[in-house]
């Protein structure tokens, strides 16, 4: 920290604002691998959400508002 005293009607006092920029950690080999296989292993178990019955809900209360 310092500060401009040479122009008073310019004096203030400056702090340093900077972060630090942090690595990307990056997988290779065989981590990279294995990360992939888990991730497809993953997304081909994901369940689906049924919404229908909160959607019907949904539609009745609009229709009972006539927005809908």
């Amino acid at each position: 920290m310092f500060q401009i005293t040479f122009l008073p009607f310019l004096a203030k006092e400056y702090k340093t604002m900077a972060i630090a920029i942090k690595s990307i950690p990056t997988l290779k080999n065989d981590a990279a691998k294995a990360f992939v296989q888990n991730a497809e292993a993953a997304a081909s178990k994901r369940a689906t959400v049924n919404f229908s019955r909160q959607v019907a809900s949904t539609r009745t209360i609009l229709k009972k508002a006539k927005m809908k």
